[in-house]
């Protein structure tokens, strides 16, 4: 028989919060390319901790990039996320 462990973060709770916890690390992102869509689901696929996207994101014409702020509450997965956006 095969035992299969259930994520209780993923099934039972809201994993992309509306607020920032004082504990949640902040991680930036400069996407040149990528929709906030396609880094949500990115993040859903890759990582299994709550999240925040934060206010403040802003659009800097003359690199043509979208700078994005999001907040983590594993300070392990914000440094994934940071390796894989930056």
């Amino acid at each position: 028989m095969i035992e299969y462990s259930i994520d209780e973060i993923t099934w039972f709770t809201e994993r992309q919060l509306d607020y920032k916890p004082i504990h949640f690390i902040i991680a930036n992102a400069a996407i040149y390319d990528t929709s906030l869509d396609e880094i949500v689901e990115w993040i859903y696929n890759n990582l299994s901790g709550r999240f925040t996207i934060l206010d403040g994101n802003e659009f800097i014409s003359l690199s043509k990039s979208q700078y994005y702020k999001f907040a983590f509450e594993d300070p392990q997965e914000a440094t994934y996320f940071t390796l894989r956006w930056s």
